[in-house]
């Protein structure tokens, strides 16, 4: 994790993040994390890049969606606000759904915001929209399918900064 405060190690970080990501690929990490046996590492393959090209390393900012089935009457967005706000730099939000078919967790406004606040991208096991956008912005998310609809009012936030299970792996807030 980023020391708070500390602008010249986040800087010094996402330069080794870029050059990691330029220079090494998926089934290069997964193999050498398997020698080291970490050998539940790799999520599954339904995960898959929004577009053709993105590439992403950076320390996991885990959030928990659940589905609901009402329109809040108050704050819809209050929790989501908040975990986005919480971004570290250099920070990939990891979504967590459960898999949900019936929101979208992620899309343009996210990703903005989580860029503004020096993240990286995102990694979800649900949904997101805004592809051509999230494209334009050349900035890389990784999820389950694409479905054009809001979440307000059908999932919300329920926790971030605690661990998920993401595609299969477990992740932890900072790994």
């Amino acid at each position: 994790m980023v020391p708070e405060g500390n602008s010249d190690y986040a800087a010094a970080e996402a330069a080794l993040f870029d050059q990691l990501a330029a220079e090494l690929y998926t089934a290069v990490i997964s193999d050498v994390l398997d020698g080291l046996g970490y050998r539940e590492q790799a999520m599954t393959a339904d995960i898959r890049p929004v577009y053709a090209g993105a590439r992403l390393i950076g320390r996991a900012h885990t959030v928990l969606s659940s589905d609901i089935y009402h329109l809040p009457a108050s704050d819809p967005y209050g929790m989501e606000i908040a975990a986005i706000d919480s971004v570290p730099p250099n920070g990939v939000v990891v979504g967590v759904t459960n898999n949900s078919t019936r929101t979208c967790l992620w899309g343009e406004l996210l990703s903005t915001a989580t860029r503004a606040r020096g993240g990286r991208g995102a990694v979800l096991d649900g949904y997101t929209r805004d592809v051509s956008m999230i494209e334009r912005m050349g900035f890389p998310v990784f999820s389950t399918g694409m479905r054009p609809v809001d979440s307000m009012g059908r999932g919300t936030i329920v926790s971030y900064g605690e661990p998920v299970m993401c595609g299969g792996v477990l992740v932890h807030e900072g790994e």
